[in-house]
């Protein structure tokens, strides 16, 4: 441009550019402009002007004002700049100049030429980020990255001001990312409310492109009402036009972008090109959301528990993912180039793997159960589909399998299941009974047994130890009894109830039997380094004498060991007629003891003992009572044991607790309460115990009996200590029967020692009772203990006991055992 400009004569350059407003002319010398054309006058807002005002007012670069200055006083001096920015009337542009020197009006003068390149620099940008923003695509990982890079390269590459951008959810408009030139970056615009419901939202560009699709300008943001809704902030910052643009994905409108600028009527100059933006950016978001799709997918399936294999054409593994690895045994490596007979274990045919690949190359779907061969020789079963695919010509075909060797393995365990116990291998109870009535059909000239051994209060142990090294216990248990009886037919027939059958046998066979099975159960069982002592019952029946069937033999077996277990621990029974009567009874007391806890029938009642000294009342045992169908208040003495053997021992215990907190609300006197061995080994009954101890503190005493501790003297002991820190007592109850030793006075945490009422009954009769009695006395005293003697009757009885310096007394002497009410009304006689 320089050289074509040089060579042309200054007149015809003035004749033919004068009406062109896009390039300014102006001559001047040293005092001011001479003259100037139309464009000069519209972009500089030029009237006659000094020069020096001229040069001030648009900020000249300090070279092109020497130029100018050189062109006026230096004959054929010439200057030419290329790109230079200057501020107009309206804005900064930018512009090539010549500036020269020439004769006008027979003078030196300077002629300078300013052409406007700003539209042509601001479309060499935009192409740049245009380019830039297909590198972002393609080297970002997200649609955010992408987005944050993408306004970056707005503001910093092609040279814009603002720019934000949002993404439509549920009719509006939700800012994604942002950004401008200044230290605030934009943040005002998390400030907006996008509702396109708002009519003002709805007008503005970004609105509008949001809604139609199309690009909206905004040419002037001083005189457009469309911006309303963003003209004060807009404004503040000086964005005088702005434009919105929509971006899509999968033809529907993702969101938009808008893009702000500094200057006026800017964007309409450029909608080829915000065209082309629009859809490199759509591109970009739909190219990344199938990314990330592909990135899900090719995730899932890598680490899917399904099979999948993908080969070739021919056959040949391009692609297998980690369950392949896992279930065939190989890697990766071994595996990629290689045929899937690979996996052939030999169980199919040829004509099998041939109905197979004909199936697959016309096209079609084929599924099969595999049995299939691993790496180390073990076999697996897979249910697979072979999908074949072609895709352009590229044929591949895709293998998804279910690994069901598990449910195959699960098929045998049920069949076993059928036929045996899963615990322990041995026969179930149908398979018992089965196997009993094929040895008596073949065989009913001789006499069978059928022994059922059940472990005694096996529930409790299993609280002890835990279900599962109950579980352990119950198999190891099992395996001793097939020592016990080699070859006889074995079952377990309840959670802790097994059977064995003598077939062919006499009763020698069966009393060696028994005589083993009693040495077997007298040693510990250890199980995880826990040392368990177990105890028995035993009920036996016999053919012919009790049944010709094995239903009727177990039947009797059961009435004998129901029998065995009413007698207590380590009892055998052998099964007699008189028996069915028993057991009758026995059943008719379950239901009793049943209908009294669902109607809430079990009462306490409380006999009050008096201080030896005074008469007055310093506490009361709880007694259980019961109501019966009739109405009538009755002990429930007779029925503890047999609640105690079927488990509801616990679930009688809760519901006395709640009775006794509610008397011990309202007395000022010690309640006693008897614990039974059951109940150590109960969470919620222990639960509920240190509940009242909490609350009741000293007033809560405790009863248990020496036999109670015999059995797991450590557990009953650390709870006992536990409790006892919130004043809670604790009484040994029946001391001097049973178990008496001297080792539990000093291991468990007692406080008082209560007589036993047979020691009182014969006080006033034998001079060894009373020194018994009297030795006790002595003992707690050197132990800090209180003594409390039980069942005194008579005047005499009391008078010995007092004498004797025992501390209080309970019996029928003073007081007998009364309900609440009654108790309340004796308590606010006698001043307590």
């Amino acid at each position: 441009m320089q050289e074509f400009i040089s060579k042309l004569n200054i007149e015809t350059i003035i004749t033919a550019l004068n009406e062109i407003e896009e390039i300014a002319l102006i001559i001047f010398d040293n005092e001011k402009i001479i003259w100037a054309n139309s464009g000069a006058k519209k972009i500089f807002n030029l009237e006659n002007d000094s020069l020096n005002n001229f040069l001030i007012a648009h900020n000249f670069d300090n070279k092109l004002i020497e130029a100018i200055i050189k062109s006026i006083k230096q004959n054929n001096y010439e200057a030419f700049f290329e790109n230079l920015k200057i501020t107009t009337k309206n804005s900064i542009k930018n512009f090539c100049i010549c500036s020269k020197n020439i004769i006008f009006n027979n003078k030196n003068c300077g002629f300078a030429i300013f052409v406007d390149i700003t539209k042509e620099k601001k479309v060499t940008e935009i192409l740049v980020a245009i380019k830039e923003l297909l590198n972002l695509v393609l080297i970002s990982d997200t649609i955010e990255e992408m987005l944050q890079k993408l306004v970056k390269h707005i503001l910093y590459v092609a040279n814009f001001d603002a720019c934000f951008i949002v993404k439509k959810e549920d009719n509006k408009l939700i800012p994604i990312t942002f950004g401008d030139k200044s230290e605030e970056n934009l943040k005002c615009i998390l400030e907006v409310d996008f509702d396109l419901n708002n009519p003002y939202v709805a007008k503005t560009p970004i609105g509008k492109a949001c809604i139609d699709g199309n690009i909206h300008i905004n040419n002037d943001t001083e005189n457009n009402s469309d911006v309303e809704a963003l003209k004060d902030e807009m404004l503040k910052r000086g964005f005088l036009s702005s434009v919105g643009i929509p971006i899509f994905k999968d033809n529907k409108i993702w969101g938009g972008i808008c893009i702000c600028k500094k200057e006026k009527n800017f964007f309409f100059n450029y909608i080829t090109l915000l065209e082309e933006f629009k859809r490199l950016i759509s591109f970009g978001i739909e190219k990344k959301e199938k990314d990330l799709f592909m990135h899900i997918t090719s995730t899932a399936l890598e680490n899917s528990d399904m099979w999948v294999v993908i080969t070739n054409e021919k056959g040949i593994i391009e692609y297998e993912n980690k369950t392949v690895e896992k279930l065939s045994k190989y890697k990766l490596e071994e595996l990629i180039g290689k045929k899937p007979n690979i996996f052939k274990s030999g169980f199919h045919s040829e004509d099998f793997y041939k109905n197979l690949w004909d199936t697959i190359k016309k096209g079609k779907i084929f599924n099969a159960i595999l049995i299939n061969k691993a790496k180390d020789g073990t076999f697996f079963y897979l249910k697979d589909k072979i999908i074949p695919v072609n895709y352009k010509g590229i044929k591949k075909y895709i293998s998804i399998a279910i690994d069901i060797t598990k449910e195959k393995k699960l098929l045998a365990q049920i069949e076993k299941i059928k036929y045996f116990d899963i615990l322990t291998s041995l026969y179930n109870k149908e398979t018992f009974l089965e196997k009993i009535d094929e040895v008596i059909k073949t065989n009913n000239k001789n006499i069978h047994f059928i022994i059922l051994i059940d472990i005694y209060n096996f529930s409790a142990v299993n609280e002890v130890i835990g279900f599962q090294n109950g579980n352990i216990l119950l198999q190891e248990i099992s395996q001793k009894l097939k020592k016990v009886a080699p070859k006889k037919i074995i079952s377990r027939l309840d959670a802790d109830e097994f059977g064995i059958f003598l077939d062919s046998s006499n009763e020698k066979e069966l009393l060696n039997i028994i005589s083993k099975l009693k040495e077997f159960f007298e040693k510990s069982f250890v199980i995880n380094e826990k040392e368990i002592k177990l105890s028995f019952n035993i009920g036996i029946s016999s053919f012919p004498k009790d049944g010709e069937k094995a239903k009727s033999l177990l039947s009797k077996a059961s009435i004998a060991l129901n029998i065995a277990k009413q007698k207590g621990p380590n009892t055998i029974k052998t099964f007699e007629n008189y028996l069915l009567e028993d057991i009758n009874n026995y059943i008719n007391d379950i239901h009793t003891i049943k209908d009294c806890l669902e109607k809430n029938r079990f009462l306490l009642f409380f006999q009050p003992y008096v201080d030896a000294n005074t008469k007055k009342i310093r506490g009361a045992e709880s007694l259980l009572r019961m109501v019966n169908e009739q109405g009538e208040i009755i002990s429930a003495g007779k029925y503890i044991e047999i609640i105690e053997k079927n488990n509801l021992i616990n679930k009688l215990t809760i519901n006395l607790l709640e009775q006794l907190d509610y008397t011990l609300s309202k007395v000022n006197i010690k309640l006693s309460f008897n614990l039974s061995a059951n109940n150590f080994y109960s969470n919620k009954v222990k639960l509920k115990l240190i509940e009242l101890s909490n609350k009741h503190k000293e007033k809560l005493v405790l009863e248990i009996t020496e036999s109670i501790a015999i059995n797991n003297l450590e557990l009953v002991t650390e709870f006992l200590n536990d409790i006892r820190k919130n004043g809670t007592l604790i009484s040994l109850d029946d001391f001097g029967t049973g178990y008496s030793s001297l080792t539990y006075l000093e291991k468990l945490p007692i406080d008082i020692l209560k007589i036993d009422l047979s020691f009182v009954k014969k006080i006033t009769t034998s001079t060894k009772n009373r020194q018994i009695i009297k030795a006790i006395i002595e003992l707690a005293k050197a132990l800090n203990l209180k003594t409390i003697a039980e069942g005194v009757e008579e005047k005499e009885q009391y008078e010995i006991l007092k004498s004797l310096g025992i501390d209080c007394i309970q019996g029928y002497y003073f007081y007998k055992p009364l309900d609440e009410k009654s108790l309340l009304k004796v308590l606010n006689v006698s001043g307590n």
